[in-house]
């Protein structure tokens, strides 16, 4: 009876070290399988697909500012140069009148001087074309003829030699100096230019209907 108790726990021990060392192996195969490892990485990603990844073929704003864009004032900002200045205006262009025809009014300078010589150099062209222009009003008196010249100057130097501008006849019954504005006076005139011949040359002036003192 004895020997067979002492069999019985014998096979017992027996089994007892078998399951030890099948536990032990098994967290061996876990440490060295690499599938083991993969699948734990799979579970890993799984766990972080929540996560919201930045997709290369999204295109992604331009470091420069774009037309229309607006500034951190929230302002708008328009092209880097469109043609225009801050008031909207085109640049180089030339300012805008409301007379119709040609006003000199709105030049000065070289740029004045430059369209009255196109003027006569074209004059068959700009014949009868509607003319404002302001200056400075003087008059000559022609022995020869018996005429009297009356001018609008535009440039005219202290000695009087050098000067630009137009020669005006102011149409109706009109007495010199009486009904005239002030020699030296500041003027603007508007009419139709025509042209004259005088020994053999050509010249041109403007057929006035008004004349207008200029403060």
């Amino acid at each position: 009876m004895k020997k067979y108790i002492s069999f019985l726990c014998m096979i017992c021990q027996v089994f007892l070290l078998a399951a030890g060392c099948a536990n032990v192996d098994m967290s061996q195969t876990d440490r060295n399988d690499p599938g083991t490892t993969q699948s734990a990485a799979v579970e890993s990603n799984d766990a972080g697909e929540g996560t919201t990844q930045p997709d290369s073929n999204v295109a992604q704003p331009d470091s420069g500012t774009a037309a229309g864009a607006q500034d951190n004032s929230g302002n708008e900002i328009g092209n880097a140069d469109d043609g225009t200045d801050s008031s909207g205006t085109q640049k180089g262009s030339t300012p805008e009148s409301d007379f119709d025809g040609i006003d000199l009014t709105l030049l000065s300078g070289t740029v004045l001087t430059a369209q009255l010589n196109i003027i006569r150099m074209e004059l068959d062209k700009y014949l009868g074309s509607a003319i404002k222009i302001s200056g400075t009003f003087a008059a000559f008196y022609n022995e020869e003829n018996d005429e009297l010249h009356t001018y609008v100057f535009t440039y005219m130097d202290l000695a009087m030699c050098c000067t630009e501008g137009m020669e005006f006849r102011w149409n109706g019954n009109h007495q010199f100096p009486d009904d005239y504005p002030q020699e030296m006076s500041a003027i603007e005139v508007i009419g139709v230019l025509k042209s004259y011949e005088n020994q053999g040359s050509r010249f041109c002036y403007i057929d006035v209907d008004e004349i207008s003192a200029m403060s």
